[in-house]
């Protein structure tokens, strides 16, 4: 499945890597851990160096798959047939159903609806839009791929279904909901 919320490297770390590293690693009992290392020195040098790429990319080495596509994402390969998906009226990206999102990637071929189901490898949705994002009617929320044609309305009409467009800005989600300490 390919879903792609962040518009670049420095947003996903921005975002999400930053305050998720900076919430484990000030946590006293993790911290302590480094040998004297200041938990945001080793974040900001994390981030500076790369090394959090390449556990990824190691990770996907690991699994069979082309360490490369993490430093050239243009070498993923996507499904054949497409077709964006466009906000219906204007307003912001508010509520996002996950699980029917997930269905209309099991629909592209991205998923399993069974175990013995075949995976379509460049099939998933690629999002151009997240939560709390102005849209506006008519424009792009998300682009389906998939390798056969009649598998794309389908998904669509889930994937739709799944965005709620509302019509005013909604309140930031917290990233972290609460840490188990234990």
């Amino acid at each position: 499945i390919i879903l792609a919320i962040f518009k670049s490297a420095a947003e996903l770390w921005i975002s999400f890597i930053w305050p998720c590293g900076m919430s484990v690693l000030v946590n006293p009992a993790v911290s302590r851990s480094f040998l004297g290392v200041k938990p945001r020195e080793r974040v900001a040098e994390a981030l500076k160096t790369g090394a959090g790429l390449r556990v990824l990319a190691d990770m996907a080495e690991a699994q069979g798959g082309d360490p490369r596509c993490v430093w050239e994402p243009e070498r993923l390969h996507v499904g054949d047939k497409r077709l964006e998906v466009k906000a219906q009226s204007d307003g912001y990206l508010g509520h996002m159903d996950t699980e029917a999102v997930g269905i209309a990637s099991v629909l592209l071929g991205a998923g399993r609806s069974r175990k013995e189901d075949a995976l379509d490898y460049g099939a998933g949705i690629m999002l151009h839009k997240k939560y709390g994002d102005p849209v506006r009617a008519g424009e792009t929320i998300g682009v389906l791929y998939a390798s056969r044609e009649e598998l794309l309305e389908p998904a669509a009409k889930k994937f739709l279904s799944a965005c709620a467009i509302e019509k005013e800005r909604p309140e930031p989600e917290p990233l972290i909901y609460e840490m188990v300490r234990g």
